[in-house]
């Protein structure tokens, strides 16, 4: 037969820890007393009694005894098991881990939950990152989004820098989608004009282009960059079972402890341009230029939003098209910028039937806390009876 604890005698320190714990109420009613008789135990205690020697049943006899037999047993295994394992209460008492898994539930012990939760939490916090790593920029910046490279439009992406130039702007953020990754899509339209070796190598050298002509070129992650670390994480677990595969180690420069992040971005950085695994950036910290994940096809819907959010000027892509509005707060300023590729060029849009809008070109700046913007819409400067900018 297995042992029972002895759980006959309650302490007058149990009694107080109890009334400490509970409330003198809720202790009474546990204990089945009047509250007057647990103040008297309370006051004994404190006065003075020895908790070793002064117990329950010297003070209310046989039925304080009786009546608190129970939660003797389930306090003192829980109280055990504070600072001990289930198991070692378990051996302790002679009962069963089950058992007194069920007693430390009855017990009514209030639970310290930081200490309950200290191991677990301390192998969480070794590894849990705190994502405030995005870029906070600030001064002039020239703004070239979605060039899906190597589908870039050349005349819109040389007016940019030529703006950018006449403005006196030395710093360029790029934020997102930067490059195309068609042949790694997993929508199979069937282009199959670069492969990713291909892509890499003419982003980067535009990028590197970029650096010797600015001060500061930062660069962040879109949906399409996104493509590709999906893809060398899968391809990454394959190295070791396939040699055949360890071709792609040439891409990226694959180290041994590397993670993917860290294989693309010591591929892409070099003086001048700074790889941020974030899709947002502060400009001046009262504007926000990002690549959102949440997005919708009206322009800029999503931008007011996360302006309304965020409490910031919000200066958004991904979509490819152009829209500029003033939020309903009456103070942030929401705008969406176009795109810098060339809708002619992406095979999804021009060779399948699809219910996409057409794509605005354009791009934006930040010069002296202002937000500026072109697009590619005559039609849109003629109704405002404004001079194009760049023209003769």
């Amino acid at each position: 037969m297995t042992k029972q604890p002895d759980v006959t005698i309650m302490t007058l320190e149990d009694v107080y820890a109890l009334s400490q714990d509970q409330g003198i109420a809720r202790a009474a009613k546990l204990l089945k007393l009047p509250p007057k008789v647990l103040m008297a135990y309370r006051k004994e205690y404190l006065s003075g009694g020895k908790p070793s020697d002064t117990t329950l049943t010297s003070l209310e006899g046989e039925r304080a005894s009786g009546s608190v037999a129970i939660l003797k047993g389930d306090c003192a295994v829980a109280r055990f098991t504070e600072t001990n394992t289930i198991k070692s209460a378990a051996e302790h008492f002679g009962i069963t881990q089950r058992a007194v898994r069920s007693m430390r539930k009855k017990s009514h012990i209030r639970v310290d939950w930081t200490a309950e939760f200290a191991k677990i939490r301390e192998k969480v916090d070794k590894s849990a990152r705190q994502w405030d790593t995005h870029p906070c920029l600030t001064g002039d910046w020239g703004i070239l989004a979605d060039a899906h490279l190597p589908f870039i439009h050349w005349p819109t992406f040389i007016r940019a820098l030529t703006t950018f130039e006449y403005l006196g702007i030395r710093n360029i953020v790029l934020p997102g989608d930067w490059f195309d990754f068609e042949d790694i899509s997993k929508f199979d339209f069937g282009g199959e004009q670069f492969d990713i070796a291909a892509e890499l190598d003419i982003g980067r050298d535009v990028l590197f282009k970029l650096a010797e002509r600015f001060d500061r070129v930062v660069f962040f992650r879109g949906n399409h960059e996104e493509r590709l670390f999906k893809f060398l994480k899968r391809i990454a677990r394959l190295y070791e079972k396939h040699p055949d595969l360890m071709r792609f180690q040439a891409i990226v420069g694959r180290g041994e402890t590397e993670t993917v992040w860290q294989q693309y971005k010591s591929f892409m950085e070099t003086d001048g341009v700074e790889i941020s695994n974030d899709s947002l950036a502060f400009i001046n910290d009262d504007i926000m230029v990002c690549h959102a994940s949440s997005t919708t096809r009206i322009p800029p819907n999503s931008e007011q939003v996360l302006g309304e959010k965020y409490r910031r000027h919000v200066i958004g892509c991904h979509m490819h098209n152009y829209g500029q509005r003033v939020g309903l707060d009456g103070k942030t300023l929401a705008t969406r910028i176009g795109t810098v590729c060339d809708p002619d060029k992406i095979f999804y849009k021009t060779k399948r039937t699809t219910t996409h809008y057409e794509w605005v070109k354009g791009f934006a700046w930040v010069k002296d806390g202002k937000i500026g913007t072109w697009i590619d819409c005559p039609a849109w400067y003629d109704a405002m009876g404004l001079e194009i900018p760049g023209e003769e």
